[in-house]
């Protein structure tokens, strides 16, 4: 009898150790899985990137953090977008699109399709600073304008020229202020 319950026991616990092994082969598996799924989601379709400088201040903030969504490639007039130009990252503002033509008077006011383009979150005057480009400018079918919302610091196509749409890298959808201490 005494052996009879040893055997048992042994048995008992090898499958113990058993269902333990596979437990853990599970949770690595599910694990492997979601980590797998956040990286497929956030290679494709989302990103995160830190604001360097004040050219959209005071909306986006240096040091700011915002989430990038990457899929949308329909931008509109007012979109705030992540770009790439000459390897260098710029949070901006969508000004024209493909077919617009831009302009900036006397005044400091943008002028869009011969009509005064409206912003309510500029506090400044919007002025051509330099070279870069030629006005009234014309965009191309694939071509966009960008302005920061800080217009007097704001490297943005006045300095470097229109942006193709291969050089938008998506569309700021939240912004997580950076609340120092």
């Amino acid at each position: 009898m005494k052996k009879t319950n040893l055997t048992e026991s042994v048995i008992s616990s090898r499958l113990q150790a058993i269902y333990t092994k596979q437990d853990f082969l599970v949770l690595v598996k599910k694990i492997l899985v979601i980590a797998l799924f956040l990286f497929l989601v956030f290679r494709y379709i989302f990103t995160f990137h830190v604001v360097v400088g004040d050219s959209m201040s005071p909306n986006v903030k240096n040091s700011d953090l915002t989430v990038i969504y990457k899929m949308d490639q329909k931008y509109r007039q007012g979109d705030v977008v992540l770009i790439s130009k000459n390897d260098i990252s710029y949070i901006v503002r969508v000004i024209g699109m493909p077919g617009d033509t831009i302009l900036f008077n006397e005044k400091g006011e943008v002028i869009l399709n011969n009509e005064k383009y409206e912003e309510d979150y500029i506090f400044e005057k919007t002025y051509a600073d330099n070279n870069t480009n030629t006005y009234p400018l014309k965009l191309n079918s694939n071509e966009y304008f960008l302005l920061g919302d800080n217009r007097t610091t704001s490297k943005d196509s006045r300095d470097f020229g229109v942006v193709s749409i291969d050089e938008i890298k998506g569309k700021v959808i939240y912004v997580f202020r950076n609340r120092e201490i």
